[in-house]
């Protein structure tokens, strides 16, 4: 079976009552600016048609001419990768090598990304993971997308990547393959991320962090929130950063679950399969049940073209073929032959997303934060001088921290 691509339409006719981004007015002619700056710059897959893109890059620097410095080489970049083509190597060489794919949404709806060390084919993961994040991205700004058009809302296009320590040890603390990804990041992707969350992360984690944090810009070392213990205190955790609630609470209760059964010797082999459907009543490692029912199985086939598609973005890899029996590189290359611009995002109306209305303006000046690092090869932080803050606990065996 052969799928269409997933609908990457910009959907300016959605409508909210409670807009999540909040914009200056000075902000507002500063997005024109940037884009009269870089207006000699291929735009690929009309990358720069929304006012939020834009947005993103006025605030990932100082100043409107690094701005376009950087949304230049990011331009020139999505017109060398073709990141809407991505794809994974490792995952294409072994089934499952990374564990990283979307499983739900957050409260606000931010896709959640989630990935397990114990649950990759080899227990490390580390072979090009920049690849296989790149289009985990990808497709998680196509469901946020879809998820905003279903609930009538504008989100605020931000994800959450969620860091479950299962499994992790000394083969997993390789330097270049964490920078990588970091870089990814923060060079392609700026004001993307909503918050990196480490679950049950071990000890010997915070001397490896203490490596990475010169690596690691300001504000997406701001976005890193620790959340340690047993269920009850994670629930907490989970509940606090905006993942759940006592009254919608599928993701965190899939999280919690995956969690345990990530941790179970010997390591249940439906856990490592984590892209297969199990058997019925058993923990679905695939996603929450919200997830799996609006988004996962709702690919639609074509009887004309033998064809199928999903409107929120393909899942993981391994889930692709399982679902399809076709590989990701067949679904692209049969999307070429129909339409070789089938990435492109269309609009006709070329509406500004800011004049909308669907943005708040406020005339208030923004503040940020710096921090400075002093790292050496010597030296190891404390949890202060890491900025991590420990939040009380009734349980003295269980801990949350957060940034």
């Amino acid at each position: 079976m052969v799928s269409t691509p997933p609908n990457r339409e910009n959907r300016g006719e959605t409508k909210t009552t409670t807009p999540t981004t909040t914009v200056t007015p000075e902000e507002i002619l500063q997005i024109t600016k940037l884009r009269q700056l870089v207006a000699t710059t291929a735009d690929p897959d009309n990358h720069l048609q929304e006012d939020r893109d834009v947005l993103r890059f006025v605030r990932a620097r100082p100043t409107l001419e690094k701005s376009a410095e950087m949304l230049r080489k990011h331009l020139q970049w999505r017109q060398e990768t073709k990141p809407w083509q991505a794809h994974c190597p490792a995952c294409d060489e072994t089934p499952g090598y990374h564990a990283l794919r979307q499983i739900g949404f957050d409260l606000q709806g931010r896709p959640i990304i989630y990935t397990c060390f114990v649950q990759c084919a080899d227990g490390t993961g580390i072979r090009n993971g920049m690849e296989h994040l790149m289009y985990a991205i990808e497709n998680a700004v196509v469901a946020m997308k879809e998820y905003d058009q279903r609930n009538q809302q504008i989100g605020d296009g931000k994800w959450v990547w969620m860091l479950d320590y299962a499994g992790f040890g000394y083969q997993n603390m390789s330097l270049s393959s964490s920078k990588d990804p970091l870089a990814l990041l923060q060079q392609h992707y700026p004001e993307r991320l909503h918050k990196v969350i480490m679950l049950n992360a071990p000890w010997i984690f915070g001397g490896f962090l203490t490596m990475l944090k010169p690596f690691i810009d300001a504000k997406t070392f701001a976005k890193v929130a620790f959340v340690r213990g047993a269920r009850e205190e994670v629930q907490k955790g989970l509940y606090a950063l905006g993942l759940g609630n006592d009254a919608k609470d599928d993701v965190v209760e899939w999280i919690l679950n995956e969690m345990e059964q990530n941790r179970i010797t010997p390591y249940p082999e439906t856990q490592r399969q984590f892209w297969k459907l199990p058997a019925s009543g058993e923990h679905d490692p695939r996603g929450s049940a919200s997830f799996i029912k609006e988004y996962l199985n709702t690919y639609i086939a074509d009887s004309s073209t033998g064809c199928c598609r999903w409107s929120s973005g393909l899942p993981a890899p391994d889930m692709v073929i399982e679902m399809t029996g076709c590989t990701i590189h067949e679904h692209y290359a049969c999307w070429d032959k129909e339409n070789p611009q089938w990435y492109m995002r269309k609009d006709s109306e070329q509406q500004s997303d800011v004049d909308k209305n669907e943005v708040a303006v406020v005339a208030q000046p923004t503040t940020t934060t710096t921090i400075t690092t002093a790292a050496t090869a010597t030296k190891r932080f404390t949890q202060h001088e890491l900025g991590i803050l420990e939040v009380p606990s009734d349980d003295p065996s269980a801990k949350i921290y957060s940034v």
